[in-house]
C-alpha cells in the first residue's frame, strides 16, 4: 500500500488558521480516512497543548488523517516516513495581534486562569509584549524553525486563503492528488470573502476585515523588534523574505 496516499498530516500552529485548514482537509480527504488528533489537554497556565500520537500498527494498514493543532511536528517524520502533509503559516506580526485579541476573551482551558487574567490586567502595549514573550512568541519559534525543505509537506499561508481562496484549495488538492474542481466546489462555503457569517460567528476569527497589515494598528516598534529577534534566532530559513512578510 502506498502510504503517501493513505497517510495525510495536517501541520498547524496556534492562530495560523488551524480551524480553517482542518475544516478544508476534512472536506477534501475521503471520508473513509480515520481522523486522529494530538493530545490537546490544557493546564490553564498558558501552555499550548503538545500533540502526541500513538503510532500503532493500524497506521500502516488503513488510511489516516492526523492533525497536530498546536504542536511541534518532528515526531512523525521518523516513525512514519511516507506521508503527505499540509502545513499552514501566518505573518508573525499578525500571530501576535491575533493571539492577543483572542486570548483576552477565549474559553480554551489552557488559556483560562492566570494567563488570561494577566493579559486582561495589563495595558495593551504591555499585554502585546507579554504575548510576544509567552504563547505568541513560542508559536512563532515553532513555526519559523519548521523544516521547509521537506518535499513531503506543502506549506500554505492563511494570507493565501485571504487573497485567493480557490487557487489555494487547487494547490492543496493537486498536491494530495485529488480533483481540484471538486475540492474547490466543496470548500467554497469556508471562504470568508464569500460567506460573511463565518466572520461574524467564529470566535477564532479576530481579523474580520482580512487586512494583511492590521498588526500596524496594534504593534509598536519595540513589539516588532522583539518579534524579529525571535524569528532571526530560531528560523530554519530566511523566513520573512521567503514568505513575503517584510514589513
Amino acid at each position: 500500500m502506498n502510504l503517501e496516499n493513505t497517510l495525510i498530516i495536517g501541520a498547524m500552529h496556534h492562530k495560523t488558521g488551524t480551524v480553517l485548514l482542518n475544516r478544508v482537509l476534512r472536506i477534501i480527504i475521503p471520508p473513509y480516512f480515520k481522523e486522529v488528533k494530538g493530545n490537546v489537554k490544557g493546564n490553564g497556565k498558558g501552555r499550548p497543548p503538545t500533540g502526541t500520537i500513538d503510532f500503532s500498527n493500524n497506521i500502516n494498514c488503513e488510511p489516516h488523517y492526523i492533525h497536530f493543532p498546536h504542536s511541534k511536528f518532528g515526531n512523525f517524520k521518523d516513525v512514519c516516513p511516507n506521508f503527505k502533509g499540509i502545513h499552514i503559516i501566518r505573518n508573525p506580526f499578525e500571530i501576535i495581534t491575533s493571539a492577543y485579541n483572542y486570548h483576552k476573551v477565549c474559553n480554551e482551558p489552557w488559556v483560562l486562569g492566570t494567563y488570561q487574567q494577566t493579559v486582561n490586567t495589563l495595558s495593551r502595549d504591555e499585554g502585546l509584549m507579554y504575548e510576544i514573550n509567552e504563547i505568541g512568541g513560542n508559536v512563532i519559534r515553532n513555526m519559523v524553525s519548521f523544516d521547509y525543505t521537506d518535499k513531503r509537506i506543502l506549506t500554505v499561508s492563511i494570507e493565501d486563503f485571504y487573497c485567493n481562496f480557490d487557487k489555494t484549495i487547487s494547490t492543496i488538492a493537486n498536491f494530495l492528488g485529488y480533483d481540484e474542481h471538486e475540492c474547490i466546489k466543496s470548500c467554497r462555503s469556508l471562504d470568508k470573502n464569500r460567506n460573511r457569517k463565518l466572520k461574524d460567528r467564529s470566535s477564532h476569527i479576530t481579523n474580520k476585515s482580512n487586512d494583511k497589515y492590521r498588526y500596524n494598528k496594534f504593534l509598536k516598534k519595540a513589539h516588532k523588534q522583539q518579534v524579529i529577534k525571535i524569528v532571526e534566532k530560531y528560523q530554519s530559513c530566511n523566513f520573512m523574505d521567503k514568505f513575503g512578510y517584510i514589513d
